[in-house]
């Protein structure tokens, strides 16, 4: 219990520093929903997120990203909503 109550503190004190303009999560959200819309039933192919993510990124996404830090929008992203439903 002690474990697991000093991981939510640190979780916290995590979440709490981050500065959500300075992670560029939203442009990253916003590009993974486009590459959703191409493929919405079959998806990119499991675990082709590094992979295929690239065709879509633009401008607007800084640095490298090798998963969607969102579990729901990169399931959606590899396997569609055929294959997370």
């Amino acid at each position: 219990a002690l474990l697991a109550l000093q991981t939510d503190s640190n979780t916290l004190a995590r979440y709490a520093a981050t500065d959500i303009n300075k992670e560029n999560r939203l442009p990253v959200y916003r590009l993974v929903w486009q590459a959703i819309e191409t493929a919405p039933w079959t998806g990119h192919g499991l675990g082709n997120f590094r992979v295929a993510f690239p065709l879509y990124r633009d401008a607007s996404v800084h640095g490298y990203y090798d998963r969607a830090h969102s579990d729901y929008l990169e399931m959606l992203f590899d396997v569609g909503f055929g294959g997370a439903f």
